[in-house]
């Protein structure tokens, strides 16, 4: 390697460690002590699919035998099928592997980027820029960028390999076809990624003036996918794979059907649905920015001097990327989700006009950058140069706020706040029972260690609550109550129904006056809400704003980048800071002042409509300061059933948990407390309706 290209390679491969710098910074931020797993609400899903291959690595796992349909289809499984392996071999939690996989994704995809931008430009002048540049990169929306390492996330990796492989490499259907053959395994838009690259060979020889060649190679890919979907049919039809590649795109609905075109529309109708459809993407924000809005000069430029400069490889996936946006929306609802790969080339566009800009400016002659020949008016040139720098320091600034604020975002996005370990013991102890786990979807929990061996987690849609009556202690219940996962609280509460109360009961509570309060209570107002001690009735409620904050304690690694500092200060040019407070929802907190004049005992009666409670009970003596909490959220059975209790209908009842959004045929079960995991509760069946005439014939268990 001769001194001029050690020279070159020196500050490209420093750009490359400043990527990998800020991007696993990012990572660790958001990682950084955050509770639950990191990321968005289908994470779980990912996870899940890693511990899936955990514990069956060679597909032997027998389905009646799990807790779930086996969780991967053809177009799917490269990702959870590898970090599976790796898991089982490290001997690693889902959870762990799923984190791990971040790090390696964006060591992986910078190396990539190395090799594709010294592909492009060897030049230093382009490939520190455009490193520079994509160390930012985020993504924005349902298309999530660099920021969220998952099958998406490895489809642009394996299209990048692809494109080098197919255009720069000399074998290139030997390097090519391996890496379309991953792409088309890792997710389900690899399909159109891989029709992308096929339409990008042949403009690539259309541009070279080659265009039977470009047609003969088309073909060939053409030949080679339809290959490959052939023998995923066979495969799911042996029963190998629970999905084909024709049944797996359910998820990205074809406009032709119930939410589409029909048979009842006119061809005017059916054109002019089109067309909105067409509509919707171009006047999209991430779309209008790059190609008619503020940077639409960025993108020019820089397709100008990949054409100019003969970068025809580059400038034909743009054009088949840009030509594929425009029609995805025809045949798709999803059509958005498709700008991932089109941003991502888009980008790099930018980066080549910036380095050309850089060129023009360093020669301090545009002529020098069109063979000597005489430019006519280099001033101007030369002004407009500057311009697009000034421009281009405006997209990087905007960058750099962008990826900063998306990592405070989901640093705070959908915590869980519950005991895992604790949780999974639990699972074990009850491997007897039968588990029913009121969640969306069973994945939500699949993830974690071992679950996917127990053949007895059911979903409620799988129980019926007259069979859970039937034989209540052979039925455990898992239910979720998030503190903070939104900024609504739902899941299972404590239910207060009409003409019932609520006894609180402690040693501490001493004749005197007190305050009762409310807190974070889920309820709206307190209409027929009675507080009764001893003889005495008050319904004198208060309100006054109450914020639930997250809790931000230790929540920031020891050492931040510069940009992440100072989340609650305005960045110039934008609305808001990245964190301004710590505030989830600003509720009421109902007060009510009274005396008690027994020791140790007074009931919160309800006299209106059914009620649920979520937050926590406070009654503080205003003498002596002293107080006392009941927290449903918190506090374990033992604490709560000795502090608390339904009384409802001449009876006493330990405090009864239901979920107010639950399924309609479990509606009116309530159940009882057995272990708190904190957003994660136990509890066991209690009565199908606790307000029927007779609940005695209702099958409970104490």
């Amino acid at each position: 390697m001769d001194f001029a290209c050690k020279k070159s390679l020196l500050p490209a491969f420093g750009a490359l460690l400043f990527f990998l710098t800020v991007q696993w910074y990012g990572i660790y931020f958001m990682w950084y002590n955050h509770p639950g797993p990191l990321g968005l609400e289908d994470s779980a899903g990912y996870m899940s699919r890693i511990a899936f291959f955990r514990e069956y690595p060679f597909f032997d796992a027998a389905r009646e035998l799990l807790p779930s349909h086996p969780p991967y289809s053809v177009n799917e499984i490269a990702h959870p099928y590898l970090y599976g392996l790796l898991a089982r071999l490290a001997d690693v939690p889902a959870e762990t592997m799923f984190h791990w996989n971040f790090y390696v994704g964006l060591l992986l995809m910078g190396i990539v980027l190395f090799v594709l931008f010294r592909k492009i430009e060897v030049s230093p002048m382009f490939v520190v820029p455009a490193l520079l540049l994509f160390a930012f990169y985020e993504g924005e929306g349902s298309y999530h960028g660099f920021s969220w390492v998952v099958p998406s996330f490895y489809a642009i990796l394996l299209f990048l390999i692809s494109f080098i492989a197919l255009f720069y490499s000399k074998r290139p259907y030997l390097a090519g076809f391996p890496a379309i053959l991953l792409l088309l395994l890792t997710h389900s838009t690899g399909l159109y990624l891989a029709g992308i690259l096929m339409l990008a060979l042949f403009l690539n020889d259309v541009f070279s003036g080659q265009a039977k060649q470009g047609f003969r190679k088309a073909s060939l890919l053409l030949l080679f996918g339809f290959a490959i979907m052939l023998a995923s049919e066979l495969l799911s039809n042996s029963g190998t794979l629970s999905k084909s590649f024709s049944t797996s795109f359910q998820s990205y609905q074809d406009i032709i059907g119930a939410d589409g075109i029909t048979g009842g529309m006119s061809w005017t109708q059916a054109v002019a649905f089109l067309f909105e459809r067409t509509f919707e993407t171009v006047t999209r924000h991430d779309f209008t920015k790059y190609f008619f809005g503020l940077y639409t000069p960025l993108v020019a430029w820089g397709l100008f001097r990949v054409f100019r400069n003969g970068r025809y490889p580059l400038a034909a996936l743009f054009v088949a990327l840009l030509a594929g946006q425009l029609i995805a929306p025809l045949l798709t609802k999803l059509g958005y989700r498709f700008f991932y790969p089109l941003e991502v080339v888009t980008w790099i566009i930018m980066a080549y006009g910036f380095a050309e800009t850089l060129k023009v400016l360093r020669a301090g002659n545009p002529a020098a950058e069109d063979n000597g020949k005489s430019s006519g008016r280099p001033l101007a040139k030369i002004f407009s140069a500057w311009a697009l720098v000034a421009l281009s320091t405006l997209f990087f600034y905007n960058a750099v706020y962008h990826k900063t604020a998306h990592n405070y975002q989901i640093k705070f996005y959908h915590p869980k706040f519950f005991d895992d370990r604790a949780f999974i013991d639990y699972v074990h102890e009850h491997r007897k029972k039968k588990i029913v786990i009121f969640c969306p979807h069973l994945r939500d929990y699949l993830y974690l260690d071992d679950l996917w061996r127990f053949s007895n987690i059911l979903h409620p849609d799988k129980a019926s609550p007259e069979t859970i009556a039937g034989s209540p202690g052979q039925y455990a219940v898992i239910g979720e109550a998030f503190r903070l996962y939104e900024e609504k609280r739902h899941g299972f509460s404590v239910v207060l129904p009409r003409d019932g109360a609520i006894l609180l009961q402690n040693e501490g509570m001493t004749p005197g006056t007190y305050r009762l309060e409310l807190n974070d209570s889920g309820l709206e107002d307190t209409e027929g809400l009675i507080v009764v001690s001893g003889d005495r009735k008050t319904a004198e409620w208060r309100s006054r704003p109450y914020s639930v904050r997250f809790p931000d304690d230790d929540a920031y690694p020891p050492v931040l980048l510069p940009w992440y500092l100072n989340a609650k200060k305005t960045w110039p040019l934008f609305s808001r800071p990245f964190r301004p407070d710590d505030i989830v929802r600003t509720v009421p907190t109902f007060t009510i002042d009274l005396r008690i004049t027994e020791n140790g005992a007074l009931l919160l009666q309800n006299k209106g409509g059914k009620k649920f409670l979520h937050g926590s009970i406070r009654l503080v003596n205003k003498h002596t300061r002293q107080e006392w909490v009941l927290d449903f959220d918190r506090d374990n059975k033992a604490t709560l059933e000795a502090s608390a209790g339904l009384l409802y209908k001449g009876k006493r009842h330990p405090l009864l948990w239901t979920d107010p959004e639950i399924s309609k045929s479990y509606r009116t079960a309530v159940f009882r407390l057995e272990r708190n995991f904190g957003d994660v509760k136990a509890f066991s069946w209690y009565a199908g309706n606790i307000e029927a005439p007779e609940t005695g014939s209702v099958a409970t268990t104490r």
